[in-house]
């Protein structure tokens, strides 16, 4: 091969290689990609506190009279009682449904006194109302139940202090003797 053919192939390539360059476009000076970024939040709910018995009475005993000079009064109770929990939390991120239940509804706390009584002077329940409140900015008022039960619907999404708090007024009779219970639930359900 003789040194003129080994130039003009050499030539022919380097122009080949010139025109394949220049059919891409040149670099821009700016350049954008997107990048999506998603993720999603459960809805949840919550509630937390210390403790979830609430003693009645002055630690767990109500007090009755015993020493009235009127023998009418004998066994009622001598004041109306409040008691209260305090420092709880609760909350929701998401719509919800806030309900209050009192198990044995409009009779309160009832006895496990079976015995007979004469219901005209004696009673063996204690009516009483409850009150959930909850740190909810102004969102709302809190649930109360008097009797059997409430419920807020379309409770928008809140977190913060909560406190529950029993009201028991003073019985028109006498009290028959006995442990007197009751449960509340209170229920906190996502909606949203």
């Amino acid at each position: 091969m003789k040194l003129s053919q080994l130039l003009a192939g050499a030539t022919a390539l380097a122009f080949a290689a010139g025109v394949a360059s220049s059919a891409f476009a040149a670099p821009a000076p700016t350049t954008n990609v997107p990048f999506a970024l998603s993720g999603s939040v459960a809805s949840s709910c919550l509630m937390s506190f210390a403790s979830t018995s609430v003693p009645v009475g002055n630690n767990g005993v109500i007090p009755i009279d015993t020493n009235a000079a009127d023998t009418s009064t004998y066994f009622h109770m001598t004041d109306a009682n409040d008691y209260g929990l305090e420092a709880g939390f609760a909350g929701c991120n998401t719509a919800s449904t806030v309900s209050v239940v009192k198990t044995n509804g409009a009779n309160g706390l009832e006895t496990n006194n079976t015995s007979a009584f004469d219901k005209s002077v004696l009673q063996n329940n204690l009516p009483y109302s409850v009150q959930f409140g909850f740190d909810h900015g102004a969102n709302g008022d809190p649930v109360t139940v008097s009797a059997a039960g409430a419920t807020i619907t379309n409770q928008p999404a809140f977190s913060g202090s909560a406190n529950i708090s029993v009201v028991i007024p003073q019985a028109t009779l006498g009290l028959v003797s006995g442990t007197y219970t009751d449960t509340v639930t209170v229920t906190l359900t996502a909606t949203g």
